[in-house]
């Protein structure tokens, strides 16, 4: 009787052991997916905001082309002398700007 209890309690000692490793290997797994889930949403996001940078930087390329359509049809239809309320005060701090803007504000110092 008493090598059957101690059979016994040998194998629940066992089962209690491998249901222990059993449930680590889970929270492993687990934690792995977790992990990975984790830097998958990361990934995204990175991706999101290239995307969204890569759209400003567009839409602000495409602005400043409009702008300067702009101004160039204006200064077209006004003559060689620019626009007529523009002062030689206002005609200089443009063309600086537009310097800038062509160079970069680097460029200028």
């Amino acid at each position: 009787e008493r090598a059957r209890q101690q059979a016994l309690k040998e194998a629940a000692e066992q089962a209690a052991i491998r249901e222990a490793k059993r449930q680590q290997a889970l929270e492993a797994a687990q934690a792995q997916a977790r992990k990975e889930a984790a830097l998958k949403a990361e990934k995204a996001e990175r991706e999101r905001q290239a995307a969204l940078a890569a759209q400003r930087a567009k839409e602000e390329k495409e602005a400043r082309a409009r702008a300067a359509l702009a101004l160039q049809q204006a200064r077209q239809s006004t003559g060689p002398r620019g626009l007529p309320e523009e002062t030689a005060r206002e005609r200089a701090a443009r063309a600086l700007r537009e310097a800038r803007q062509s160079t970069g504000p680097r460029a200028m110092e």
